[in-house]
């Protein structure tokens, strides 16, 4: 009993996290009303796991509220939700799906309340945790049979709660926009002077979110289509694998858009938090073409780098990482098959030049000063996107002190990005 004790006060200390909390009231998801884009992943859920209950948890310092249900009883599910410690409480910790088959057998889950209140046996959850790091509930399933939950049941909950977190984010980010629009408009109707001026940004965002709604339909509408068919088709291990690789890719393509979204506002914000950590330039560029790699080959492109002088940063991985691969990616976007893409880093004093060049179709000279700005594409969109990897890429260099600049001869000649960066030391 100490054992369940111990795990219990400490699922209690992170619920009431006041950090984690500020997150859960962020979504403005806590007591609003169903709605068919949550309903139709837990449906789904119910189909593919032939799971009897499966919901979207958001779970606050006092109970648990459903956001969407599938399968409960009533009263539960018309009220959607839950006061007191559930299986949802303990999910919030965990590093991946928590998995567990019969709860009565485990000397810490078989104290959950609802074992005995709900007669719950058997669980599956993913936690739900937004880009910012705070985990606000998960996506879960549930049956009230031991039940031995297998790996095709955890891939499909895993990339239906990968849906559901991406939908939570892009309303947030839709709902900060919103907040910047409104406070355009007091700033206009306070400032006549300024009148034409926040007119023009407000069409300007009207168009933006024209194409967010766009580029976001495309990989939803592939998700749902996938799970569509392994909910209509008889389940064999090639039919299985190919959808779940064609749903991860769709939901990895959404899930950077949405990030690409977040990230843009951050910019606009000046809320761009950085991590900082040493960082060797040279095995940070060696990584990520190591990455881009296989994408490059399917291509037809070359791919190469060489390291070039020892060159050691303080900078925060992640972010640089982002920029690198933001660089890389468009350069092999943007460069016809048999092209060639090189990266490559040169110290010079007290900076590091990373310079990624290519072959591919250049940059018109008028575009030049404008590529680093918010939802401005150089080929017009044809190849998809919001516009927002540059402008984002040059807001996380100039928080590390550096800069991004740009090549090109022209169209057909190819271009080259170049990231300066202070270096952290010198020697070593």
């Amino acid at each position: 009993m100490d054992t369940a004790n111990e795990a219990s006060n400490e699922v209690s200390t992170l619920v009431k996290s006041a950090t984690r909390l500020r997150g859960v009231r962020a979504t403005r998801l806590l007591d609003s009303e169903t709605e068919a884009s949550f309903d139709r992943l837990t449906r789904l859920a119910a189909k593919l796991t032939q799971a009897p209950v499966t919901f979207v948890s958001i779970v606050d310092e006092q109970r648990d509220f459903y956001k969407s249900c599938f399968g409960f009883p009533e009263p539960l599910a018309s009220e959607r939700e839950l006061v007191g410690t559930t299986f949802c409480h303990y999910a919030l910790s965990s590093d991946g799906p928590l998995v567990i088959e019969d709860a009565l057998s485990d000397p810490v889950y078989r104290h959950v309340p609802t074992v005995q209140s709900l007669g719950v046996r058997a669980y599956l959850g993913v936690p739900l945790t937004l880009a910012s790091g705070q985990t606000i509930g998960s996506f879960c399933a549930i049956d009230f049979q031991p039940r031995v939950w297998s790996e095709l049941d955890i891939e499909v909950m895993r990339e239906l709660a990968l849906s559901t977190l991406r939908e939570i984010e892009l309303r947030m980010a839709l709902a900060e926009i919103s907040q910047e629009r409104v406070r355009v408009q007091a700033l206009a109707d306070h400032h006549s002077s300024m009148y034409d001026d926040a007119t023009n940004a407000s069409r300007e965002r009207e168009r933006f979110f024209a194409s967010v709604t766009h580029e976001l339909r495309t990989p939803m509408t592939s998700i749902l289509g996938w799970l569509q068919i392994l909910r209509e088709v008889v389940l064999n291990s090639v039919d299985a694998t190919e959808a779940l690789a064609m749903i991860e890719m769709s939901a990895k393509a959404q899930a950077r858009l949405v990030n690409d979204l977040l990230d843009s506002t951050r910019v606009g914000a000046g809320k761009i938090a950085l991590e900082l950590a040493p960082v060797e330039a040279g095995e940070m560029i060696a990584d990520a073409v190591r990455a881009a790699a296989p994408a490059a080959l399917m291509l037809g492109i070359d791919l190469t780098t060489s390291r070039g002088d020892h060159a050691p940063l303080l900078a925060d991985p992640k972010r640089l990482r982002q920029v690198l691969d933001n660089l890389i990616g468009n350069a092999l976007k943007f460069t016809p098959s048999g092209g060639k893409v090189d990266v490559r880093s040169e110290v010079a004093g007290d900076v590091v030049h990373i310079r990624v060049s290519d072959t591919g179709r250049g940059i018109a000279p008028e575009m030049l000063g404008r590529l680093f700005e918010r939802g401005v594409q150089v080929n017009s969109g044809e190849q998809g996107g919001l516009g927002l990897g540059l402008s984002i890429s040059d807001a996380i260099a100039k928080s590390h002190g550096g800069t991004i600049s740009v090549e090109s001869a022209g169209i057909g000649r190819g271009s080259a990005f170049i990231v300066t960066l202070p270096l952290s030391a010198r020697g070593g």
